[in-house]
């Protein structure tokens, strides 16, 4: 990895010079990577899914791609099995299935998973870096993501880091835009 790293660069070198060149950046996980990378399995915890979507604003992705929500091709009922994709591994849990059948717990349409909610707020949580962009600068920024994450594969486990990185971005935004 090394070499390639020399060869070509660091992620975040290629993203940025891709950009530069005038190119969208989307960022895309499937039922890989996984672990040290942050990915949308049920048995992830949901700080994970929010961080993940961090990531992408520190990255400079302005997409993010999910191949499925609702995949359940090769198994019988999702509420009971969770490994998804079993032609490509049984202990991947949750891969492209983040809706669910709703007539299982008496709705009738598609019912949530938690994840999708963890996802939605991460979106939310990009909104807010591009308006504190605006407002307070990008570097201002994505020094405070910084303070929860670094790169695709260094991020912390802490909840509290979290939250209160957050709502120093949101009370700094707030008092910025009420000025």
């Amino acid at each position: 990895q090394l070499q390639l790293k020399e060869k070509y660069g660091s992620f975040k070198d290629r993203m940025d010079k891709a950009q530069k060149e005038g190119k969208e950046i989307w960022q895309y996980v499937c039922w890989e990577p996984a672990k040290p990378y942050l990915n949308m399995y049920v048995d992830e915890p949901g700080l994970d899914h929010r961080i993940l979507l961090w990531q992408q604003h520190l990255m400079g992705a302005t997409g993010f791609l999910y191949w499925c929500t609702t995949y359940w091709r090769l198994i019988d009922n999702p509420w009971n099995t969770m490994a998804t994709v079993p032609d490509l591994s049984d202990n991947i849990y949750g891969d492209g299935s983040m809706l669910y059948n709703g007539n299982q717990v008496g709705i009738d349409g598609p019912c949530g998973s938690v994840r999708i909610e963890a996802v939605r707020d991460g979106l939310e949580d990009c909104e807010m870096f591009l308006m504190a962009d605006q407002y307070l600068g990008r570097e201002w920024v994505l020094d405070k993501i910084r303070q929860v994450t670094t790169d695709l594969k260094t991020y912390t486990d802490s909840v509290s880091v979290f939250v209160k990185t957050r709502e120093e971005i949101g009370n700094a935004l707030e008092k910025a835009i009420n000025k």
